[in-house]
């Protein structure tokens, strides 16, 4: 059993803090990762996937979770969230109808039948995308992992993301993007960079990595 915080502002479906509990281990197969940023900044640590996840009478298999490390989890919280174990997010919630009673004390959920049946997936790129500029519709990778089918792509860092697909990403959020690089192994995805001023076009098929 988890003690777990309802997080409606993070993106990822499941954060596990295993340094706070001997009795929680991390799967046998996991990858480091950048698994975000916080306010005392970048969180680093692994990622892994749970085989199976009950929330109340639903359950979910395969999820991917989050095992920050623990000087990456910065801070502890106080007073009643001093014993949690992590953290639910919105790739979890979004499979469901959420209802918060605060007056009562409970949340309802209601699966939503499409959405339930979606995998849990992570990203399949190999690279890191950062959103900047006062709309937050510049896109810049941030990172490379040296063999993802980026790197084999000549993506570097700093590069700027200009189409994808035929899409221009001003039209497109950080959300979409990421869907983009984390849905349908082997799908070819086509890019138009920006670096240096010069533009540059490339692509790579997807790769699931965990």
């Amino acid at each position: 059993n988890l003690n777990l915080i309802i997080d409606t502002g993070a993106s990822h479906a499941l954060l596990i803090n295993h340094y706070e509990s001997k009795k929680i281990e991390m799967p046998e197969k996991v990858i480091r990762a950048n698994l975000g940023r916080g306010l005392n900044g970048d969180i680093n640590g692994s990622m892994g996937r749970v085989n199976t996840l009950a929330l109340g009478k639903y359950e979910l298999n395969n999820v991917i979770a989050s095992f920050p490390d623990s000087l990456s989890f910065g801070l502890r919280f106080t007073s009643e969230f001093d014993n949690r174990n992590g953290s639910i997010g919105t790739e979890l919630l979004r499979r469901f109808k959420v209802t918060f009673n605060y007056t009562d004390g409970y949340m309802a959920l209601k699966p939503i039948k499409k959405d339930m049946k979606e995998k849990f997936e992570h990203d399949m790129s190999g690279m890191d995308v950062r959103a900047q500029g006062d709309k937050l519709n510049t896109f810049f990778v941030s990172n490379v992992i040296n063999g993802s089918p980026a790197d084999l792509a000549g993506i570097q860092e700093k590069d700027e993301i200009v189409f994808i697909n035929d899409v221009n990403v001003r039209e497109l959020t950080i959300t979409k993007i990421f869907q983009t690089l984390s849905k349908k192994e082997g799908k070819k995805v086509d890019f138009i960079l920006r670096r240096n001023g010069t533009l540059l076009f490339t692509n790579f098929y997807l790769k699931r990595v965990i």
